[in-house]
């Protein structure tokens, strides 16, 4: 499973020849077909909450903004943000959110502006708390190592192999004005049948 399957099943299913490599190759229909793969990724990561695209992350104990890092895209849906054991509200609105007033103590409630998670009360450093989150950054290396992006031809992503290279067909065949109907069908009821497996549900 990498981008060299990809993208050599997605040629092969087209009627091209496969590619030696992908990643670097003066090719332009390679080169078109490895940013459709991206772009199918990110349609996937955007359309549904991905269980095996969870993450967490201990908050620092006592201190009441965090800095998430740079692979986070948004909480997980009702446990988004626990504190010893229990998910707190999260989802104030800004005008309730200023509306606390100072106060330390165990954390009631929360947000995120961007990639920053904020709780109230402050902790006092007593409490055990973790951040559950969708990771915008679904690339790995060989090694496990997280990617923003595809760097070399044997780097995977944790979505559905099979699920990206047909998205990639179906924007090939878009891109080179080829019907592509009966392709973007079969993509959408994979899709529903890899949303179905995983038991996530729809991004909001």
């Amino acid at each position: 499973m990498s981008l060299l399957s990809i993208i050599t099943e997605a040629c092969q299913s087209s009627g091209m020849e496969a590619p030696a490599s992908a990643i670097g190759s003066t090719d332009p229909t390679v080169q078109k077909m490895v940013q459709f793969s991206i772009e199918t990724v990110e349609e996937l990561r955007r359309r549904f909450n991905w269980p095996r695209l969870v993450e967490d992350v201990n908050f620092p104990s006592a201190q009441a903004d965090f800095l998430v890092g740079a692979d986070f895209d948004r909480l997980v849906p009702g446990s988004g943000i626990v504190v010893n054991g229990v998910p707190i509200r999260c989802g104030l609105s800004q005008s309730e959110w200023l509306a606390l007033p100072a106060r330390t103590g165990t954390p009631r409630y929360g947000r995120t502006v961007d990639k920053t998670v904020s709780i109230w009360p402050t902790p006092t450093g007593t409490d055990t708390i973790k951040v559950n989150y969708y990771s915008a950054q679904p690339f790995r290396t060989e090694a496990d190592a997280v990617l923003p992006t595809w760097v070399a031809d044997n780097d995977y992503c944790k979505l559905p192999e099979d699920l990206i290279t047909l998205g990639v067909i179906v924007r090939h065949r878009r891109d080179i004005g080829q019907d592509f109907s009966d392709q973007l069908a079969e993509f959408e009821a994979m899709f529903a049948d890899y949303a179905r497996i995983d038991g996530g549900e729809p991004a909001k």
